[in-house]
């Protein structure tokens, strides 16, 4: 190493710290330049909410599954064709809303029946009605004649024991009297059973009704409604298919009876 013309003629002791520092620049002057430091990160966002006096009531917010308990399975109440299918499984339906639709000719023949059979009934107690009439008048005019008939026989009794009146006269009067009396009898007889034929006739009109009614029914069970809102979970039948009376139609779930009936965790918070 080649010593500078300044430090020649120097004290040791300078001469070392002239050397060290020579050295000290070379390094310098050699050493890689330093990296870039890297950039700080961005500031956190820090949101805040003004804090003031007042009442307030924790908040619960819970998380489950909501369930329903009741689940219906709608059976056929006849035996016909599924004519229409209304709904789809997952389809929410309200309360009274038309499911299915069966075919209702036959149903419709009955009930058509079951009407005739009513007017006919009601049209046999009409016709007692009259004819209960007709009869009650013509017991009364069948009374009068016998009171008549009363009456001539006593005037004739007393004309034959004077002397008035032959035999075979008197047994005239006689055979007219018990023939006033034989048709007052008939007459009044019809007349007491009446009330019998109309209690009949009453029975058979409530009776013809009633099968009306049954027929009716059976008419509107071709329908099926919904008895309750809620989801269509499955369907049983399709279309076309013929289904006899029990036989498992769909599925449905009642939407009134719902509950939460699993809890999967909670979050607290105010309010």
């Amino acid at each position: 190493m080649t010593v500078p013309a300044w430090l020649k003629g120097a004290t040791p002791a300078l001469t070392l710290l002239g050397l060290a520092a020579l050295a000290l620049g070379a390094l310098t002057l050699s050493a890689p330049a330093p990296s870039k430091s890297p950039e700080p990160p961005p500031p956190l966002a820090i949101s805040g909410t003004e804090a003031a006096p007042g009442t307030h009531a924790p908040r619960l917010r819970l998380y489950g599954a909501v369930e329903t308990r009741q689940h219906s399975t709608l059976r056929a109440q006849v035996t016909a064709d599924i004519r229409a299918i209304h709904v789809a499984p997952g389809q929410r339906v309200a309360a009274g809303a038309v499911l299915l639709t069966l075919d209702d000719r036959e149903a419709q023949l009955t009930l058509a029946r079951a009407e005739a059979a009513l007017k006919a009934a009601k049209a046999r107690r009409a016709l007692l009605e009259t004819t209960a009439r007709a009869l009650q008048e013509r017991a009364a005019e069948e009374a009068g004649l016998l009171a008549l008939a009363e009456r001539r026989w006593t005037r004739t009794q007393h004309l034959h024991g004077q002397g008035m009146l032959s035999d075979s006269e008197r047994d005239s009067v006689e055979s007219a009297l018990r023939e006033a009396r034989l048709r007052h009898s008939q007459n009044q007889e019809s007349v007491d059973r009446i009330p019998f034929q109309q209690a009949e006739l009453d029975a058979a009109v409530a009776d013809a009704a009633a099968q009306r009614a049954l027929a009716q029914r059976d008419r509107d069970s071709h329908v099926v409604r919904a008895p309750f809102p809620g989801p269509v979970e499955s369907l049983a039948v399709g279309l076309g298919e013929r289904v006899s009376g029990g036989a498992p139609l769909l599925t449905l779930s009642d939407e009134s009876a719902l509950e939460v009936c699993r809890y999967r965790g909670f979050r607290r918070g105010m309010r």
